[in-house]
Protein backbone atom coordinates (compact mmCIF):
# COMPACT_ATOMS: atom_id res chain seq x y z
CA UNK A 1 0.00 0.00 0.00
CA UNK A 2 1.21 3.49 -0.84
CA UNK A 3 0.26 6.55 1.18
CA UNK A 4 -0.07 9.58 -1.10
CA UNK A 5 -0.70 13.23 -0.52
CA UNK A 6 -1.88 15.29 -3.50
CA UNK A 7 -0.03 18.59 -3.42
CA UNK A 8 -1.26 21.67 -5.20
CA UNK A 9 0.05 25.17 -5.81
CA UNK A 10 -1.70 28.50 -5.65
CA UNK A 11 -1.46 31.53 -7.93
CA UNK A 12 -3.56 33.80 -5.70
CA UNK A 13 -0.60 36.04 -4.80
CA UNK A 14 -0.60 34.86 -1.22
CA UNK A 15 2.76 34.88 0.53
CA UNK A 16 1.93 32.21 3.09
CA UNK A 17 4.22 29.18 3.12
CA UNK A 18 1.34 26.79 2.39
CA UNK A 19 0.28 28.80 -0.67
CA UNK A 20 3.80 29.50 -1.84
CA UNK A 21 5.04 25.92 -1.72
CA UNK A 22 1.78 24.01 -2.10
CA UNK A 23 -0.48 22.47 0.51
CA UNK A 24 -1.77 19.02 1.18
CA UNK A 25 -5.18 18.54 -0.39
CA UNK A 26 -5.73 14.93 0.63
CA UNK A 27 -3.64 12.23 2.28
CA UNK A 28 -4.85 8.64 2.23
CA UNK A 29 -3.56 5.11 1.58
CA UNK A 30 -4.07 4.09 -2.05
CA UNK A 31 -2.66 1.46 -4.37
CA UNK A 32 -0.54 2.45 -7.36
CA UNK A 33 -3.40 1.23 -9.55
CA UNK A 34 -5.83 3.61 -7.80
CA UNK A 35 -3.38 6.51 -8.15
CA UNK A 36 -2.86 5.70 -11.84
CA UNK A 37 -6.64 5.51 -12.43
CA UNK A 38 -7.09 8.89 -10.72
CA UNK A 39 -4.46 10.50 -12.95
CA UNK A 40 -5.87 8.93 -16.13
CA UNK A 41 -9.53 9.72 -15.38
CA UNK A 42 -9.31 13.20 -13.81
CA UNK A 43 -9.73 16.45 -15.73
CA UNK A 44 -6.41 17.90 -16.95
CA UNK A 45 -4.64 19.79 -14.17
CA UNK A 46 -1.22 20.40 -12.74
CA UNK A 47 -0.69 18.36 -9.62
CA UNK A 48 2.18 16.84 -7.72
CA UNK A 49 1.91 13.72 -5.62
CA UNK A 50 4.09 12.96 -2.64
CA UNK A 51 4.06 9.21 -2.01
CA UNK A 52 5.67 7.25 0.78
CA UNK A 53 6.05 3.48 0.85
CA UNK A 54 7.25 0.83 3.24
CA UNK A 55 9.68 -1.82 2.01
CA UNK A 56 8.04 -5.20 2.49
CA UNK A 57 10.72 -7.52 1.14
CA UNK A 58 14.11 -7.60 -0.55
CA UNK A 59 14.43 -10.34 -3.17
CA UNK A 60 18.02 -11.43 -3.78
CA UNK A 61 17.29 -14.77 -5.47
CA UNK A 62 19.20 -13.72 -8.60
CA UNK A 63 22.23 -12.55 -6.64
CA UNK A 64 21.53 -8.83 -6.87
CA UNK A 65 18.84 -6.33 -5.98
CA UNK A 66 17.84 -2.74 -6.61
CA UNK A 67 14.95 -0.53 -5.54
CA UNK A 68 12.06 -0.63 -8.02
CA UNK A 69 8.30 -0.80 -8.30
CA UNK A 70 7.12 -4.41 -8.14
CA UNK A 71 4.73 -4.11 -11.10
CA UNK A 72 6.74 -2.23 -13.73
CA UNK A 73 10.29 -2.86 -12.48
CA UNK A 74 11.47 0.67 -13.21
CA UNK A 75 14.64 1.35 -11.27
CA UNK A 76 14.54 4.08 -8.64
CA UNK A 77 17.35 6.61 -8.35
CA UNK A 78 18.31 7.45 -4.79
CA UNK A 79 18.37 11.15 -3.96
CA UNK A 80 19.50 12.81 -0.74
CA UNK A 81 16.11 12.38 0.94
CA UNK A 82 14.00 10.48 -1.60
CA UNK A 83 13.86 8.13 -4.58
CA UNK A 84 12.74 9.05 -8.10
CA UNK A 85 11.82 6.80 -11.03
CA UNK A 86 14.64 6.33 -13.53
CA UNK A 87 13.30 6.38 -17.12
Amino acid sequence: MVSCAMLYGSDDGSSSTASKYGGVKKNEPVTLTELNNYVLNSPPQTAKFLCTVEVGDIDTTNGCCYCSYSKCYLKLQRGFTSFTVSH
